[in-house]
């Protein structure tokens, strides 16, 4: 049994124009949302053994955030793809996953954070899963329970959501 936390980087500013998009950083509202949701995660047990993270400016300080709220102190890997990875790049990424690793957290983008997250879940009908098929927010994290024994087994494996949670819902 393996647990897999996928999350959309927190609210980025636009403040700077001439900023490339590799390199904006959070906003006020993104910094609150992802101490939020730190806090949340800690509260709800919620403790990668490692991080995967997108290596833009955002990324990295929603993590930052993220770590100050919750006191995570897993491995982290910042990583260059994961930004724009479409769907099936964060699968491989995913399967290389280390075995001694029982719950991992990426921090990326939309559309391929959104667009894992509906693969994972597979069935829009369960009422459970369908907010994940309209909507990923920034800041937002889904909670999948993923029945393998080795994360090399992705893709091809639906998972159970166990928790979508939004920060405006915190």
């Amino acid at each position: 049994m393996r647990q897999l936390f996928l999350m959309r980087h927190a609210k980025s500013s636009w403040a700077q124009e001439t900023l490339r998009d590799f390199d904006r950083p959070l906003n006020e509202r993104g910094r609150e949302a992802a101490i939020k949701m730190g806090r949340y995660m800690k509260a709800e047990g919620l403790i990668p053994d490692q991080i995967y993270c997108s290596s833009t400016v955002r990324t990295r300080e929603t993590l930052e955030m993220l770590k100050t709220a919750s006191g995570f102190s897993a491995e982290t890997l910042y990583m260059d793809g994961l930004y724009g990875a479409s769907r099936e790049r964060l699968f491989h990424i995913i399967a290389k996953a280390s075995e001694n690793c029982r719950s991992l957290l990426m921090i990326g983008h939309n559309p391929g954070t959104q667009d894992l997250a509906m693969a994972l879940a597979g069935n829009v009908s369960d009422e459970k899963n369908a907010p994940l098929f309209l909507k990923f927010p920034t800041a937002s994290l889904a909670v999948f329970q993923l029945d393998i024994t080795h994360w090399s087994e992705l893709p091809g494996v639906h998972a159970r959501l166990q928790a979508f949670i939004l920060p405006k819902a915190l």
